[in-house]
């Protein structure tokens, strides 16, 4: 999704993020003793700079998920892929048990995922 931008460079999102970061820093300033005032100033803008301008980007996956988990298999040591691998796997059996007790009907889908990753396990 493409966000117009509104004034110069910033999006919407960026500029009432910069106006808070600087609202709060001004408060800091107006407020809180010299020496402190400063420490809290720089803590605020950090935050509001990384809050507006960086942008995180999760791994897409692309393809098969079980291609996914064997490349990702590969890559990860041993011991550090049985432990994400039965954290993913215990994750699921916890939604799956959570669905059944609000008496909701089971998910194909988390099924799926679930068998997915106990072949991945046995391979």
């Amino acid at each position: 999704m493409i966000e117009e931008r509104i004034f110069g460079p910033l999006t919407l999102k960026q500029f009432i993020t910069v106006a808070v970061g600087l609202g709060l820093s001004y408060l800091a300033y107006s407020r809180i003793p010299t020496p402190f005032a400063y420490a809290t100033i720089a803590i605020i803008v950090a935050a509001t700079a990384i809050t507006a301008f960086v942008r995180f980007s999760p791994e897409k996956i692309e393809g098969d998920l079980k291609q996914y988990f064997l490349k990702l298999q590969v890559k990860t040591p041993p011991a550090d892929f049985q432990k994400m691998l039965q954290r993913k796997l215990a994750e699921l059996e916890s939604q799956i048990q959570m669905r059944a007790a609000r008496g909701l009907p089971p998910d194909p889908k988390l099924q799926e995922v679930k068998n997915i990753l106990e072949s991945v396990n046995k391979s």
